[in-house]
């Protein structure tokens, strides 16, 4: 169609040829207006890199890679490998970690169309393709015929034709590095990081005396780290975590002077922490973690004065935290979780004025939390869970904090009125102490506060009504102390647990390592969305009905109301939570009908309510089809046809045999004329004086033995504890 509309055009033409002509001028205009334009662009780029001397697109590429290092934590324990929680890069390191280059003359000399790299650093180039597997292509341009115009190759820089950097990040490169890299010796800067390289790291990077950066992160390199790279005198930063390295680090490790940034972790490194590693006065960065260490933190880390990031954990390290670190004035944030650590967390560590995130769970650690840290002004985050620390929590909290996890410790008392100017706070937890008394009326002002774990403790009181008040709360969590009352009626009014769909998320997420009990375990909640809501209210004093305005927490995940005195029926109005994925109302005082409203709960995987006075016949839906008999035992005259032949308006219906343990449906009549029959009729009725008697008589010597040797009886008397369970529970999509 286009060819026909054309042609008419073409003959019209024929007459004007000097208008043709004046139309291919006009091309030719564009055409040289579009080349000068692109060589402006060119001049403009080469400026920058030997004016600046940064690389203009290399602080876009590392920020790449430490966004996917920072969002990939959830996901880090099904490879094996942990990823820092607590450390990403921010934009003052990319500052000092930005590739500097010595040359200050024009990259190109003479001709700009020519950008010919040397014969040398060609070869080089070819040696190292030749070793790679390149299943994307992207070094279809290093080759021979190629080589007038390889600079001008986004994977490389030349200066003077001379290659200065080799920029291949996430390119999906296997293979090996070739020897012939020693070839390149003008080579400052070497990004070959997330990738699939194998094989051990060659002694040849040694002889690169111009090298500053070397990123050979997120591979599969094996292996020492090898002795020639401590010769690089001019490094300033050398990544080589997220690889399988083994051995030690050696004491070499001294002679980069100039070293910033050192990341070592998520390897297979043993033996200690070298002391030389106290001689790197200029580093700012280090990364230990994740690896098999030993021994203790040496007393050398606190000449480390430029030092801002700290992170050791996830080690075997002990001892103790050494009072040097206190001359650690830089430090902003401190990461020693998941050691072997003991003794107090040292008073000095007040001196790091400049501490933003102080991580200390899970070791061995006692004595109290030192009242120094209120000098740290600007603290955030400060975890210092699962450890022996004792004492009350009554120090002067900084007003900038934003994360406080003290769970599983001794600590006693009440919690501090000087939590009170923590108006930010966005997480509190403090489950598993010794705490006492009332939930402190100050907490209706932490207008962002999102997690409130104050389980396991002696707290009582009543549910206060200022909860309503923190609209952004997530995950509530009263379990296991002495609460008393009733559920507010206006539950209802926590906005936190009405957010629909992942439309109204925008990537809030919360980094805390929360710890849930999920389904009778304990699960590590690394990061929590807006969406993962929990209301944990049981083994409490609650009583009264469960308020029918609860089925208007539309985004609610878990609902834990166990082991209450909670009366009357449950309301039909929980089957409006579509998202609901534990419903646990077991061991209360609830009685009617299980409504048939929860069938259409279909993302529900736990479910109980059994040791209640339910009556009636299990309603039938996809996902209750699928609780066993436990879900529903020790009831008051529970039926169910799905797990017998049961009798109902004169039909027979076939069942599952799961479930002999329940009473079979009846009909109304029979069931009321047995009804009629007194204690005869069901064992939750009212005793006759007769088997009560009995009852005392004989049954109370088999209900001692039953409550030692049968263990189910003995945690049905006995509320079990919690099982840990070290995995990560993920919400599902």
């Amino acid at each position: 169609m286009n060819t026909a509309k054309q042609r008419p055009e073409r003959q019209g033409v024929k007459d004007f040829g000097g208008e043709r002509e004046m139309g291919r001028a006009i091309m030719a205009i564009i055409i040289h207006i579009l080349l000068c334009f692109l060589i402006m662009e060119t001049t403009t780029a080469v400026e920058t890199v030997s004016n600046s001397g940064k690389l203009f697109y290399s602080s876009n590429i590392h920020w790449e890679y430490n966004d996917r290092l920072y969002d990939s934590r959830p996901g880090g324990s099904e490879s094996g490998s942990v990823q820092p929680h607590d450390f990403v890069l921010k934009e003052r390191a990319l500052e000092d970690s930005a590739p500097q280059f010595s040359a200050s003359t024009d990259p190109y000399s003479g001709n700009l169309g020519e950008y010919s790299v040397d014969e040398g650093d060609m070869e080089a180039l070819l040696s190292l393709k030749k070793a790679f597997i390149d299943p994307y292509g992207t070094l279809w341009d290093w080759t021979i015929e190629n080589s007038k115009y390889i600079c001008w190759s986004f994977t490389i820089v030349c200066i003077n034709h001379r290659v200065v950097a080799i920029i291949l990040p996430d390119a999906g490169l296997e293979g090996t590095i070739a020897e012939g890299i020693a070839n390149l010796s003008m080579l400052e800067q070497l990004y070959l990081d997330t990738n699939n390289l194998t094989g051990s790291i060659p002694e040849a990077i040694g002889n690169l005396s111009h090298l500053t950066y070397l990123n050979l992160g997120v591979n599969k390199f094996n292996g020492g780290i090898p002795p020639a790279i401590f010769k690089l005198s001019e490094l300033t930063t050398l990544n080589l975590g997220t690889n399988v390295l083994t051995g030690r680090i050696p004491d070499g490790i001294a002679n980069l002077k100039k070293l910033k940034l050192l990341y070592l972790d998520s390897n297979n490194i043993s033996g200690t922490i070298p002391k030389a590693i106290g001689k790197l006065h200029s580093l700012k960065f280090l990364y230990l973690f994740a690896n098999n260490l030993r021994g203790s933190i040496p007393n050398s880390i606190g000449n480390l004065k430029a030092l801002t990031e700290l992170g050791i954990f996830n080690t075997s390290v002990s001892g103790t935290i050494p009072e040097s670190i206190s001359g650690l004035v830089s430090l902003q944030k401190l990461d020693l979780s998941a050691n072997s650590l003991e003794g107090p967390i040292p008073d000095g560590i007040g001196k790091c004025v400049a501490l933003e995130h102080l991580v200390l769970s899970i070791n061995k650690l006692n004595g109290k939390i030192p009242a120094s840290l209120s000098n740290c002004a600007s603290l955030k985050r400060l975890k210092v869970s699962d450890n022996s620390l004792s004492g009350n929590l009554n120090i002067r909290f900084p007003s900038s904090m934003e994360v406080f996890s003290a769970y599983s410790n001794n600590f006693s008392g009440t919690l501090p009125a000087s939590l009170a100017n923590c108006t930010k706070l966005q997480l509190l937890d403090v489950r598993k102490n010794r705490l006492t008394g009332e939930l402190p009326d100050y907490l209706a002002h932490f207008d962002q506060l999102r997690v409130l774990s104050v389980g396991y403790n002696k707290l009582h009181g009543g549910i206060p009504q200022w909860f309503m008040y923190l609209t952004k709360l997530q995950v509530l969590d009263l379990s296991n102390n002495n609460f008393t009352g009733s559920i507010p009626s206006n539950i209802e009014r926590l906005q936190g647990f009405k957010i629909r769909g992942s439309s109204q998320v925008r990537g809030n997420k919360l980094y805390a390592d929360f710890i849930a009990v999920i389904k009778a375990r304990e699960y590590s909640l690394r990061y929590l969305l807006e969406t993962n809501t929990i209301l944990d209210l049981s083994n409490n004093g609650l009583n009264g009905e469960i308020p029918t305005s609860i089925g208007s927490l539309s985004s609610l995940r878990l609902l834990n109301l166990s082991r209450n005195q909670l009366e009357r029926k449950i309301p039909a109005s929980l089957g409006e939570i579509s998202t609901l994925e534990q419903l646990d109302l077991s061991k209360n005082n609830l009685s009617g009908e299980i409504p048939r409203e929860l069938s259409v709960l279909y993302s529900l995987a736990f479910f109980n309510v059994s040791s209640n006075k339910l009556c009636g016949q299990i309603p039938k839906g996809k996902q209750l089809d699928t609780f066993d008999v436990t879900s529903f035992q020790r009831n008051k005259c529970l039926c169910c046809d799905l797990f017998r032949p049961c009798k109902e308006g004169n039909q027979l219906q076939s069942c599952n045999n799961t479930c002999n343990q329940l009473h079979p449906c009846k009909d109304k009549e029979k069931h009321n004329s047995i009804s009629k029959r007194g204690w005869l009729s069901h064992v939750d009725e009212k005793l006759s004086l007769i088997a009560l008697g009995l009852g005392i008589g004989i049954g109370f010597g088999g209900v001692v033995v039953t409550m030692i040797t049968w263990d189910k009886a003995r945690r049905w008397v006995v509320p079990p504890n919690t099982q840990p369970f070290y995995g990560v529970y993920r919400f599902p999509k």
